[in-house]
């Protein structure tokens, strides 16, 4: 509890050079993760967020990665000597078989 006010977390994570990123709103608005420009970056990237995965909007995506279907163009081009419009072509199809 005593570490998790502002007048003591601020001081202790700005005191280790930015070592941890502050768990307070308060703590990461400061000056101090603005002005370095490698500490800038450690910001602009917890304070971007993040992005889900494309199957967490679709389940049908999980399918595609299971059968690994981009994989499998690239194997057919490389290995099985396919034209490149021939594998995208057979991957797309599976693509709208799957998902629709």
């Amino acid at each position: 509890q005593f570490m998790m006010q502002d007048e003591n977390l601020i001081p202790y994570v700005e005191g280790s050079l930015g070592r941890w990123y502050p768990v307070t709103k308060t703590g990461a608005a400061r000056d101090f993760w603005t002005n370095d420009p490698h500490r800038k970056i450690v910001h602009n990237q917890f304070s971007a967020g993040t992005v889900p995965f494309e199957f967490t909007k679709n389940y049908k995506f999980t399918i595609l990665n299971n059968e690994n279907v981009w994989a499998k163009a690239i194997n057919r081009i490389a290995n099985d000597k396919w034209s490149a419009e021939k594998a995208v072509d057979e991957m797309i199809a599976r693509i709208k078989q799957v998902a629709g």
